[in-house]
């Protein structure tokens, strides 16, 4: 995979056997929680779904929730710099553009990406509807759910982007091309790495592949990291928008 960010472009011959330790352990350091709670409630309750927390819990249950957001962005922190001292670049060469052309290419980025999970985001919507799939992924079925729904995820909507950008992203592109690893075997590695923790969004979820490649190609193209964190940040607050419009407006409709 010929390199062209910045950052690839330096990095550090590594062993695939070490890349994939280091990114496994990572991945697990950043995501297994996530995952952990998400086998617990198949095993539990047959299916894995969101749902908002009971009223007289509320507080609590959102203190923890954000708490474990900014510790996530800890932890993301510390898989760029394992990721950084593995491939023997500095931290910030990860976020380093290719080239320091205008805002153009930037926004050029931010746009494409944006785009992108709103059109996956969308089609994998729209595929759940055709299959009558309404047990799993975010439940809200009043609108007193979607407030406290909202409530609980306020922080990590934009932490998410932060976290998942950067490990599910970054650090894959990064270690595993200086691993020297094929093309198709990093998007393969991609796709899965973003796929284990959304589970909760069922099978469907892997229509949102092409995003996942797309915002990959970006990084390794252009090495312009913040784009895609921000556009991932804004399509989650869009969604969060959308949701406390509906309501304000409709409040029937949930």
């Amino acid at each position: 995979m010929t390199s062209r960010s910045s950052a690839l472009a330096s990095t550090a011959p590594v062993g695939a056997f070490k890349a994939y330790a280091i990114l496994m352990g990572l991945y697990v350091l950043v995501f297994g929680p996530s995952i952990a709670s998400q086998v617990v409630m198949m095993v539990r309750d047959g299916r894995i779904a969101a749902t908002a927390p009971n009223p007289d819990q509320l507080w609590f249950v959102v203190g923890m929730t954000w708490a474990m957001d900014f510790l996530l962005v800890a932890f993301a922190g510390i898989a760029l710099w394992v990721t950084a001292r593995t491939c023997r670049i500095k931290v910030t060469d990860i976020f380093t553009p290719a080239t320091r052309r205008s805002w153009w290419q930037s926004l050029g980025v931010f746009f494409s990406v944006l785009a992108a999970y709103i059109t996956g985001m969308g089609a994998r919507a729209r595929l759940e509807s055709t299959m009558a799939t309404t047990d799993v992924g975010i439940i809200m079925n009043s609108a007193d759910e979607a407030l406290r729904m909202v409530l609980l995820v306020a922080v990590g909507q934009f932490t998410s982007a932060f976290v998942e950008e950067t490990v599910a992203v970054a650090c894959v592109v990064l270690l595993l091309t200086a691993a020297s690893r094929p093309t198709w075997e990093v998007a393969i590695v991609l796709v899965i790495a973003k796929a284990l923790y959304h589970a909760y969004y069922g099978w469907p979820i892997l229509i949102m592949a092409p995003v996942t490649l797309l915002t990959a190609w970006m990084y390794w193209r252009t090495g312009r990291l913040w784009p895609i964190i921000t556009a991932h940040a804004v399509y989650n607050g869009l969604f969060t928008a959308v949701v406390i419009t509906t309501i304000i407006t409709a409040p029937d409709a949930f």
